[in-house]
């Protein structure tokens, strides 16, 4: 990997660090919002299939569940299931 693609990964996981912190302070879609921005990255810059992504993917499940809403967190987890 290039120092490039560390350091946007770097500032992937951050993002999805905040994400997560928004999300237990009740603050969803501002966690929703970061949550995607970071997975979009990382679509970008690795690809669906990166092995880092599934861990995007599941990051934004989390938030959904965080809301209440399983149906959609399922369905993203089934997708990380299918990336790894």
């Amino acid at each position: 990997r290039s120092l490039e693609s560390l350091q946007l990964l770097d500032i992937d996981m951050t993002i999805l660090a905040q994400s997560r912190m928004k999300a237990r302070q009740a603050r969803f879609a501002e966690s929703e919002a970061d949550a995607r921005r970071a997975l979009l990255s990382r679509l970008n810059n690795g690809g669906k299939y990166n092995p880092a992504t599934a861990r995007f993917v599941m990051g934004l499940a989390g938030t959904m569940v965080e809301q209440g809403r399983y149906a959609d967190a399922e369905k993203l987890a089934h997708v990380a299931i299918e990336i790894n």
